[in-house]
């Protein structure tokens, strides 16, 4: 239905034909594409598939482009010159057009597979789709699944770990599909301004989303835009995804959305909504005495609640491989010595803080993340499989994933 390789395939028919009328599936996804290209200005593209030819992607037959190939063939990725009537479901094409679903097609499907779950009174499951996972509702159990977001450097491990509950979790990295010539790495997540895989300083995107479709054309349009694009895109369109980033150099950039329910043991960075103000107008000296008052309230309440949740039950909770190992009073200072056949943690606990003292793992992440306060906040020690966090007294969640999304 969807390959380009399959002579027989809808996506193939409409490719040789040029005009072709959809079944409501395909039609479904050229819909949901050409929204989420003009969403993202044209990033996604789904009228890329002949720089992909050219690139040998579809035959693995890869060699790199001259300049003069690449010049041509972005004359026929226009995906505005896509035309699709979605009342009778008719697509055409321009005579040297080609249309690829690839950065789509398992979005959607993973989203149908929920449907078909909830038709057949299914409340709870997991699917993965070669790495794209998609959630309904929580586990049995009532508690959140736990999927872990694949390390683009090494197969046998990964950067981090989500909490998720009806919601879809998609990856896209440079590291997927490549080839190697004279020394260079060439990936498959082609930009369509240059027709070279993207250079955008991010090494993989993971979208979260309650719809599976938009997670993965979106995994890969937030790669081809870059960290800043990528931010502002987000902070436009916060309510209906949310995104980690993992740049280059292992800085991890996180939405707000999701902070709280994310651990790591790399650095990382909470992206922040923008508070937008416009309509706020303060041209009067009591507007501003009562703006003073509301900011003064908030600032003792937050003092008063934070002291509060100190006094109120929380513990410092450690795990290792996701069996308890101890639960420990926040308002004793002291410290507890972890002993495992992968090595050894020190964890301080002082002045209602926490923090991992030492560590004998490789990159002592967990050492460098410095001090936590508040319950849900946690250290995570992945290469000793150690979580240490500040919870309340009956919380009794470990932090092994469920599933892994790659």
């Amino acid at each position: 239905m969807l390959s380009t390789g399959n002579s027989d395939s809808e996506v193939s028919k409409l490719n040789s034909e040029k005009e072709l009328k959809l079944s409501e599936d395909v039609g479904n996804i050229m819909e949901r594409s050409l929204e989420i290209s003009e969403s993202t200005g044209g990033v996604f593209n789904p009228a890329i598939y002949p720089i992909m030819q050219l690139w040998g992607f579809d035959t693995k037959n890869y060699k790199v482009p001259n300049k003069k190939e690449l010049e041509s063939t972005l004359k026929n990725i226009n995906e505005s010159k896509i035309k699709y009537d979605s009342k009778t479901r008719v697509a055409k094409l321009d005579k040297k057009m080609k249309i690829d679903f690839g950065g789509i097609a398992k979005g959607y499907t993973s989203s149908e597979v929920m449907k078909v779950f909830k038709n057949n009174g299914i409340k709870s499951g997991l699917v993965s789709l070669g790495g794209n996972v998609q959630a309904l509702g929580a586990k049995p159990d009532g508690s959140k699944w736990k999927v872990a977001v694949q390390n683009p450097d090494s197969d046998e491990s990964y950067i981090g770990v989500l909490e998720i509950a009806d919601k879809a979790v998609i990856t896209s990295g440079g590291y997927e599909r490549y080839f190697e010539k004279d020394g260079k790495t060439y990936h498959h997540i082609i930009d369509p301004a240059t027709g070279y895989p993207a250079d955008s300083g991010l090494k993989s995107v993971t979208i979260i989303s309650s719809d599976g479709t938009l997670a993965d054309g979106l995994s890969t349009s937030l790669f081809i835009m870059g960290i800043d694009k990528a931010k502002e895109y987000w902070r436009a369109n916060s309510d209906k995804f949310d995104a980690i980033l993992l740049t280059n150099d292992n800085k991890q950039y996180v939405t707000e959305g999701i902070y709280s329910d994310y651990s790591t043991d790399y650095p990382v960075e909470k992206i922040k909504r923008k508070i937008i103000m416009n309509n706020l107008k303060l041209t009067k000296k009591k507007d501003l005495i009562l703006t003073a008052v509301i900011i003064v309230i908030a600032i003792v309440m937050y003092i008063i609640i934070n002291q509060m949740q100190s006094d109120n039950g929380e513990i410092v909770k450690i795990t290792v491989d996701g069996n308890v190992y101890g639960a420990y009073s926040l308002t004793k200072n002291q410290e507890i010595e972890i002993k495992t056949d992968k090595g050894k943690n020190i964890v301080w606990i002082h002045d209602n803080c926490v923090e991992m003292k030492e560590a004998d793992c490789p990159d002592k992440y967990c050492v460098k993340q410095g001090k936590i306060t508040k319950t849900r906040q946690n250290i995570v020690c992945l290469p000793h499989k150690i979580v240490v966090e500040i919870a309340v007294s009956d919380n009794t969640k470990g932090n092994e994933a469920d599933v892994i999304a790659k």
